[in-house]
């Protein structure tokens, strides 16, 4: 993670981390934070503790960064496909699964969102 780096100039040289970025200029940077996801761990815990301030391309981005690091996850082993798992992504998907009742997500957040589901089996475990 990039610490922030100060300049003797004012508003200057100053470079963020991602989780900082976002506490400092608002969601709108939540995508660009979740494409630097290390680990399905982190996207979970930074689902935790951004994910109310979330919009549709946020959510969408999740679940596509989710997926693919799910994907990467698979090959060396873990917890892919446990109740561990579902129970870790319950808060996701009932965020998601609200959105989109109140129509607050675009096509591609809903096809983002299908795809990860169905390829992780995560559904059809009782609430969205």
């Amino acid at each position: 993670r990039l610490a922030a780096v100060r300049s003797p100039v004012p508003g200057f040289g100053r470079r963020l981390s991602a989780r900082a970025a976002v506490e400092s200029r608002g969601p709108e940077l939540a995508p660009q934070a979740l494409m630097r996801a290390g680990s399905i761990q982190h996207i979970i815990r930074f689902h935790a503790k951004h994910g109310s301030t979330f919009d549709s391309e946020a959510v969408g981005t999740m679940w596509y960064v989710f997926r693919r690091r799910a994907n990467l996850e698979k090959h060396a082993g873990g917890w892919l496909r446990t109740a561990e798992l579902a129970e870790a992504a319950r808060p996701m998907c009932v965020q998601t699964g609200r959105m989109l009742r109140d129509h607050e997500l675009c096509p591609r957040a809903i096809a983002s969102a299908v795809h990860a589901l169905s390829a992780l089996d995560l559904t059809g475990r009782g609430e969205p």
